[in-house]
């Protein structure tokens, strides 16, 4: 697999967006390497990287975010040593990873009143000025950056063997998929297979398989009125008591729940 970016048409993106929304935003590559970003003008965060006391913890709060999400593979968010609002999410096209934004130097609701750093006397009032998000204003960040913005901008080029191994996947998501029908189907070795979906798609070809595999049952419960047994069977699992437990364990809630309380079940 080929990642190709448009590193000026990112960084237009990323100035625009940082611009509009006063929130720092930088893109990293898969191997967590910082490939573009525009960081907003902000006194308090550079007064805060200015006390050597604090500046290794600024460091240390930006890789702890980005650790969660790169094992996640989901939006993760934290508040800072210094109380400010920091998020990590992945940049998933065509099912792959193309790389990891991190964003913030703003506050939210959830914040702390005031600034809880001492060290400097002008701290406080830096920390009243910086821009405030409301929750609604930061989940919709969380969708558009990965889904909409970066699309023409990031190109994943995968191998024809590659990618009809993806397609086929997507395709029989209802039948047998375990690692020994794929590799006999395409004639290559099972080290071949996991090789090549952990440079592809940083995972395992199972993890692929069962994200899936529970993002077809997550429509499935949205757009029709099947039963939740049904849906399982729909998606390669006839188990219905291992369905809702592995349903359960990505989603944080049953099946049942999901479609009761998601937001996406409800537009």
């Amino acid at each position: 697999m080929q990642i190709i970016y448009n590193t000026e048409k990112l960084q237009q993106i990323l100035h625009g967006l940082s611009v509009l929304t006063g929130v720092s935003i930088a893109f990293f590559n898969k191997d967590f390497e910082r490939v573009c970003g525009s960081v907003k003008e902000n006194d308090f965060c550079e007064t805060i990287l200015s006390l050597e006391s604090f500046k290794e913890k600024c460091f240390e709060s930006d890789n702890t975010i980005l650790t969660r999400c790169i094992k996640s593979r989901r939006f993760e968010c934290h508040f800072c040593h210094a109380g400010l609002y920091d998020a990590a999410l992945p940049v998933i096209i065509n099912g792959s990873i193309a790389g990891y934004l991190i964003m913030g130097r703003v506050r939210s609701a959830d914040s702390p009143k005031e600034c809880i750093v001492s060290g400097n006397k002008d701290l406080k009032k830096l920390y009243a000025e910086l821009p405030f998000f409301s929750k609604s204003q930061l989940e919709s960040l969380k969708t558009l950056l990965p889904n909409i913005l970066f699309s023409d901008a990031i190109n994943v080029e995968l191998d024809e063997l590659g990618e009809k191994i993806a397609e086929h996947i997507k395709a029989n998501l209802s039948s047998d998929l375990s690692v020994d029908s794929i590799c006999k189907k395409f004639f290559i070795s099972k080290n071949h297979l996991y090789k090549y979906f952990n440079v592809s798609y940083g995972t395992t070809v199972n993890e692929y398989i069962t994200r899936l595999r529970m993002e077809k049952a997550k429509r499935l419960l949205c757009e029709t009125k099947e039963p939740v047994y049904s849906i399982g069977e729909k998606v390669g699992i006839d188990n219905y008591t291992y369905f809702c437990r592995l349903f359960k364990k990505r989603e944080n809630m049953t099946p049942v729940q999901f479609r009761t309380t998601s937001k996406k079940c409800k537009k």
